[in-house]
């Protein structure tokens, strides 16, 4: 996996879980 695609994965995660902590 790309590091880019790693990032927008991450951001989708965080965006769809905004109480969680990472």
């Amino acid at each position: 996996m790309a590091k880019d695609d790693a990032i927008q994965m991450q951001g989708e995660v965080i965006e769809n879980l905004p109480n969680a902590t990472f």
